[in-house]
């Protein structure tokens, strides 16, 4: 048996270490240390967005405060933050936009938000069900323009009711806007959603290469004449790169 201070023992000591320290170094990831190390990588999530807007939903995971987002008529990005919210989040996260627009973070509107997002999601799905019973109401939308639930009835006689119901539903009555609307008319388009229409009008069906999908709803920008479907109804996911769109059978 080796006394502690034989060099062999010595040696013995150091291989044990050695082996130590690299199977420490070839292991997994140590556990974060400090809150940093949680932080998320909104550079990472940033380009992934590219030169296309983010959706209200990823604003919602990465801007703490989020109420809302839109371009308004000229164009401005402008969100809304929640008082003493940080502007720099939504910056990060519209970076790709920005700079793809020729634009600065500077351009970015930030308007004081009453209510975050998620908030307004959940008013709107318990507003739907009771506003909507309501003979007279026409839609329901967490609009992100103002902040608010904005309720479209086709006569105001009905708004008292309307505005009842949703706060019977929880809804606070000063988070809920209502106003006039006309009317959503159902129109017979053709025999069948698969058969031929013109003008085209929304739910008929359409064609897009390999796939079927359906018109949403027409849409006109001055002069020019476009129609709203479904993300997915196009060559690339959420985007409008030159995507041909026919009628069966056409």
């Amino acid at each position: 048996m080796r006394s502690p201070d034989h060099p062999l023992a010595h040696a013995s000591r150091l291989a044990i270490l050695a082996t130590v320290l690299f199977v420490g170094a070839c292991g997994p990831d140590r556990e974060p240390t400090s809150p940093a190390d949680n932080t998320p990588d909104l550079g990472a999530a940033q380009a992934s967005q590219g030169g296309e807007l983010p959706s209200a939903a990823e604003f919602n995971r990465q801007v703490p405060g989020f109420g809302g987002f839109y371009l308004n008529q000229d164009g401005t990005p402008t969100v809304y933050l929640t008082r003493g919210s940080s502007r720099a989040p939504a910056e990060r996260l519209l970076a790709g936009y920005l700079s793809a627009n020729g634009l600065s973070t500077a351009a970015v509107h930030v308007l004081e938000a009453q209510y975050r997002w998620q908030q307004l999601q959940r008013w709107q799905a318990a507003a739907s069900v009771q506003g909507l019973a309501i003979a007279g109401a026409v839609f329901v939308d967490n609009d992100e323009t103002i902040n608010r639930i904005k309720i479209g009835v086709s006569d105001m006689g009905a708004a008292g009711q309307v505005r009842a119901a949703v706060t019977r539903a929880g809804v606070p009555a000063e988070a809920v806007t209502i106003e006039r609307v006309e009317p959503i008319l159902m129109v017979q388009a053709a025999t069948n959603l698969q058969g031929r229409d013109r003008p085209v009008r929304g739910g008929v069906q359409i064609n897009f290469p390999g796939y079927l999908c359906s018109v949403g709803f027409n849409a006109t920008s001055g002069t020019q004449k476009s129609f709203v479907t479904a993300s997915h109804c196009t060559t690339k996911q959420g985007g409008v790169e030159s995507t041909p769109y026919w009628q069966p059978l056409e």
